[in-house]
C-alpha cells in the first residue's frame, strides 16, 4: 500500500493515461454490476443479498402475490354483472346472456392490474438504482469519476423506467382492445350449450374428465312482494293523495335501489345469466393473471436490467469520454487536505531514502567483501 501511495505521489499522470484509466474503470464497473445483478457474474458475494436476488423476489414473488389478490371480490363482481345485465335489457326480459355484460365486467377487471404492474416496475427500477450506487461506491477511483458514473447511470435508469411504464400501459390497452374468448384456457361450451369446466389434475396426480358446470335453475320471484307498507320504496299516501285512488296502499311500487342488485330481486332467467357470465368472467380473469405474471417480469428484465447492462458496457464509456476531456478532469482540483497529504508523503519518502542510504553504508563497512543488494521500499 505504501508503494502504491508513493507511486501516486511521485509519478504524475499525463494525458496519455486518460484512456487507460477510463478503460480500466469501465471494465471494473461493468463486471461489478453484472455480478451484482447475477446470472453471468464472475464474482459472487456471499456476505449480503445481491440486488439481482432482491429483484428476483420482487418480480416473481411479490408481484405474483399482488396479481393473485386482484379480482378476488366475487360479491362485487356478481353485483357488477347484475347491474350490467339489468341496464342492458332495460324494460325487456332477456332470453340470452348479453355479451356486453361480460365485456363490461372484464374490462373493468383489467384496470385492476394497472396498479400492481406499475408498482413492480418502480420497485425493480429502485433496486437497480441502489445496485448502481453500491457498485459506484465500491470503485477505488477518484471522487470526480464516481460522481459522473453515478449521475449518468441513474439518469439512464429513470429513462428506462418511464419507457417500461409506457409499455405496461400499452400492454393493458392491448388486453382491453381484444378479449380473446377463443383462448385454449377459456371455459368452453358443448353442443347443448352446457358449460364445460377445464380438465383438472387432482392431488393424487390423476386427471379428471371435464364436467358440466352447475347452472342454477330459473327462479321466478315477485319484486319484493314480502315488503309491505312504508319504506323508501313504498307509496307515500300522505304526500300523494291522488295515488290512493289508483293503487292499493299495501302495494310496494319500487324496491330500494340497493336491493335492485341482489340475487333475490332478479327476474326470471336473469339469475341463470348472472351465474353463466360469472363463470366466463372468472375464467378470463384467470387467463389475465397468467398473462400479467408472465409478461411483466419479462418486460422489466428486457427494458430495465438488460438495457442498463448494455448502457454500461457500450454507451456509458462514450459519454464518460465526452465528459472527461483531459487528465485534469479525472484528478480534479487539489484541496488543502490533498496538498497536506502530498507534503507528508513526500517527507516520508525522503526519510525512507536517507534510511536506506545509511543502512547501505553500514553494511558495506561491516562486510566489505559481500555485495549489497539494492533495497527497495516495501
Amino acid at each position: 500500500m505504501t508503494r502504491k501511495i508513493l507511486d501516486a505521489v511521485s509519478v504524475q499522470l499525463v494525458e496519455s493515461d486518460r484512456e487507460r484509466i477510463l478503460a480500466e474503470i469501465n471494465d471494473e464497473y461493468r463486471q461489478t454490476f453484472v455480478s451484482a445483478v447475477g446470472g453471468f457474474g464472475l464474482h459472487i458475494d456471499i456476505r449480503e443479498i445481491s440486488g439481482g436476488a432482491k429483484i428476483n423476489v420482487i418480480m416473481n414473488k411479490t408481484y405474483g402475490q399482488d396479481v393473485d389478490s386482484v379480482c378476488n371480490d366475487e360479491t362485487q363482481i356478481r353485483r357488477d354483472i347484475t347491474a350490467a345485465i339489468q341496464n342492458y335489457n332495460g324494460v325487456y326480459l332477456g332470453i340470452f346472456p348479453p355479451d356486453a355484460a361480460f365485456r363490461h365486467c372484464v374490462l373493468q377487471q383489467i384496470e385492476l392490474f394497472r396498479r400492481p404492474s406499475l408498482a413492480c416496475v418502480d420497485s425493480v427500477a429502485l433496486e437497480i438504482a441502489n445496485t448502481v450506487k453500491h457498485c459506484v461506491n465500491s470503485l477505488e477511483t477518484y471522487p470526480t469519476i464516481n460522481e459522473i458514473y453515478a449521475k449518468l447511470s441513474l439518469d439512464y435508469i429513470q429513462k428506462c423506467r418511464k419507457k417500461c411504464k409506457k409499455y405496461v400501459e400499452h400492454f393493458i390497452l392491448t388486453e382491453r382492445a381484444y378479449l380473446n374468448t377463443n383462448h385454449e384456457d377459456f371455459v368452453k361450451m358443448d353442443s347443448t350449450d352446457t358449460l364445460l369446466v377445464k380438465t383438472t389434475i387432482s392431488s393424487s396426480g390423476s386427471s379428471s374428465t371435464p364436467t358440466a358446470a352447475v347452472i342454477p335453475q330459473i327462479i321466478d320471484r315477485p319484486i319484493a312482494a314480502s315488503r309491505v307498507g312504508a319504506g323508501a320504496g313504498s307509496l307515500n299516501t300522505s304526500t300523494r293523495k291522488t295515488a290512493s285512488t289508483c293503487y292499493d296502499e299495501s302495494f310496494t311500487l319500487l324496491p330500494e335501489e340497493s336491493d335492485l342488485l341482489t340475487p333475490s330481486i332478479i327476474i326470471g332467467t336473469n339469475m341463470s345469466h348472472v351465474d353463466q357470465i360469472n363463470i366466463f368472467v372468472e375464467s378470463y380473469i384467470s387467463i389475465l393473471k397468467k398473462k400479467f405474471k408472465d409478461h411483466i417480469p419479462k418486460l422489466c428484465t428486457l427494458e430495465l436490467i438488460d438495457s442498463v447492462k448494455k448502457f454500461i458496457a457500450v454507451k456509458l464509456g462514450i459519454e464518460i469520454r465526452d465528459r472527461i476531456q483531459s487528465i485534469g478532469d479525472i484528478v480534479g482540483d487539489n484541496t488543502d487536505a490533498d496538498d497536506q497529504l502530498r507534503q507528508e508523503l513526500e517527507k516520508r519518502q525522503q526519510h525512507y531514502r536517507e534510511a536506506i542510504d545509511i543502512l547501505s553504508r553500514y553494511r558495506d563497512n561491516w562486510c566489505p567483501t559481500s555485495s549489497m543488494a539494492s533495497l527497495s521500499i516495501d
